[in-house]
């Protein structure tokens, strides 16, 4: 049987070296699948009989998640995010590796068997003549709807987390310039709020002022705005569990907090 495999949207992808790299050994030295001809992104493959042409769907399913899902990815972050290469490369694998981690081992072996059962199907009963690409464009509209998801995913995290770090410089920037109204202030926690003392032990007034208290402000911003208003010298954080919240507050007083 002769097929002839190709991916138009993709012609900078050398399809023949990825596929002699995943075909079976015995099967090629064999001649049970011979690659006879390459032409204008083409492979004209012959393939000694059914099994054959599973085996040839396995390594072009290979090819599919390993190689043309990375391309289609890279095509849609050009498309839809304005950012330079560095920025583009990034998201490109993040979203990658979401995706795997998502499917896990097992999930990207059952895909990779689902895909190679549709090339088989196509290269078996739907004539010689098959595109990688057009196979992933009207064929695989689950998977792509899956991929496009992780990457908006992806991408408004790293815009969450750009903004997020946009808004600690200019905190630490306001705390650098401000002198500091307490030397040292200590954080305890009591029935779900943060207590705020000073070296003698005593509350500190800034709790009671009703501009801090805005109707759905939670503990940790609470916090935050106090220490940013006070900032203190020292900040000594006994009651602080947060992981989070911890890492925050010592990004914004670099080199003020003690534990």
């Amino acid at each position: 049987m002769e097929h002839v495999v190709g991916i138009r949207r993709y012609p900078e992808v050398a399809l023949r070296a990825l596929l002699e790299e995943r075909l079976p050994r015995g099967a090629a030295l064999s001649g049970k699948i011979t690659i006879r001809k390459e032409a204008h992104g083409y492979l004209w493959i012959e393939t000694a009989d059914a099994a054959q042409v599973l085996l040839l769907a396995q390594a072009l399913a290979d090819i599919m998640i390993e190689t043309v899902q990375i391309r289609f990815l890279l095509g849609e972050i050009q498309a839809h995010c304005a950012v330079d290469d560095a920025e583009r490369c990034a998201i490109l694998l993040e979203t990658v590796r979401q995706i795997w981690l998502a499917e896990g081992r097992e999930g990207m072996e059952r895909q990779k068997e689902i895909i190679a059962r549709q090339i088989a199907r196509c290269l078996l009963e739907e004539g010689p003549l098959l595109s990688l690409d057009g196979l992933l464009q009207f064929r695989m509209q689950p998977y792509l709807a899956r991929w496009r998801a992780a990457m908006d995913e992806v991408i408004e995290s790293r815009r969450l987390r750009r903004e997020q770090q946009e808004f600690i410089c200019l905190l630490r920037y306001f705390v650098e310039q401000k002198p500091p109204v307490e030397p040292v202030v200590f954080v305890t926690r009591e029935a779900g709020e943060y207590l705020l003392q000073n070296a003698m032990g005593d509350r500190l007034a800034i709790m009671e002022d009703p501009s801090f208290w805005e109707e759905d402000s939670t503990p940790e911003e609470r916090l935050l705005s106090w220490l940013v208003e006070l900032a203190p010298g020292e900040i000594r954080l006994l009651g602080v569990e947060d992981a989070m919240l911890v890492q925050l507050i010592e990004h914004i007083f670099v080199g003020r907090v003690r534990r």
